[in-house]
């Protein structure tokens, strides 16, 4: 009864609802029939699946759009996630703005079989949406969860769009941000337990000790790519190691462990400052 008044009282003219609604309809045609009011046209779709097959309940994962808000995926992916699910664009379009959804909808592009919520499509198509996003508005976007994770990170707009052209590439998610940029917040930066081994090395200190003495002989305020990678082979050539006795040990002095993100796209990101007080935090561990 709620249902159809509220429908004739909004003037809905289409009601497209899951086939299980089909034995409502009945009964709320008769009703509007018998208050004389119009009758909207009423379309039934097919359930959506869960990757198992079975009906889409909350056992197969988010519930509510405000859970995939938090995960990190963007209404606009969701949006177009959500409307390929049952329904096809006559050009066979997978990424679609809102405007072009609009555009392109019609009722004779309904599928009748059930659609099954592919989580990792989503995924994809979050990642599809958020590649396409200029990089002011992407930081806009990313800077709730960096901060909601309290990494303290640079405001300045040239080094945001860089670390964002680094970084966006490996991101699905805007959640995915946070291990990304982690290691880029100075303020939080240690010495983990897993580096005790690569600092017990004969090796480690010389090889830490002529990373830092290149850096401080190092003109520009960041290093870039190529930068860093002459300046790692100056450390091999002149310590005389290579192999883990040399990645592990300046990888321990620029992030803190001996496994992590590639130290090349890293490096550019922090300052020559930044850099010489974690090695010199990473000698000081040194037993």
């Amino acid at each position: 009864f709620s249902c159809a008044i509220d429908d004739a009282l909004m003037h809905i003219t289409h009601v497209f609802r899951a086939e299980e609604h089909l034995n409502n309809t009945l009964r709320q045609l008769m009703i509007l029939e018998a208050l004389g009011l119009p009758f909207p046209k009423y379309g039934h779709l097919s359930i959506i699946l869960g990757e198992d097959k079975q009906k889409l309940s909350k056992r197969h994962g988010a519930t509510s759009c405000y859970e995939y808000h938090q995960k990190g995926f963007l209404p606009e992916a969701l949006n177009n996630f959500i409307a390929l699910l049952g329904w096809s664009d006559p050009e066979d379009r997978e990424i679609l703005s809102m405007e072009q959804l609009i555009e392109s909808f019609s009722p004779d592009r309904l599928n009748p079989s059930s659609a099954v919520f592919d989580e990792k499509k989503l995924q994809w198509m979050n990642s599809v949406h958020l590649r396409a996003l200029d990089h002011k508005e992407l930081w806009s976007r990313v800077q709730p969860y960096l901060k909601a994770a309290g990494l303290e990170l640079p405001d300045n707009e040239a080094w945001q769009d860089q670390a964002l052209s680094t970084f966006k590439s490996y991101m699905e998610t805007l959640a995915d941000a946070v291990e990304l940029f982690r290691p880029l917040d100075n303020v939080s930066f240690q010495i983990h337990d897993e580096a005790k081994e690569a600092l017990s090395w004969e090796s480690t200190p010389q090889v830490i000790q002529k990373w830092i003495d290149i850096l401080e002989t190092t003109s520009a305020n960041h290093l870039s790519e190529e930068d860093f990678n002459q300046a790692q082979n100056q450390v091999k050539d002149e310590c005389g190691v290579k192999g883990k006795h040399l990645f592990m040990p300046i990888r321990v002095a620029i992030i803190g462990k001996p496994h992590g993100a590639e130290l090349k796209i890293l490096v550019p990101l922090l300052s020559k400052q930044t850099l010489i007080e974690r090695a010199k935090k990473a000698i000081q561990a040194i037993p």
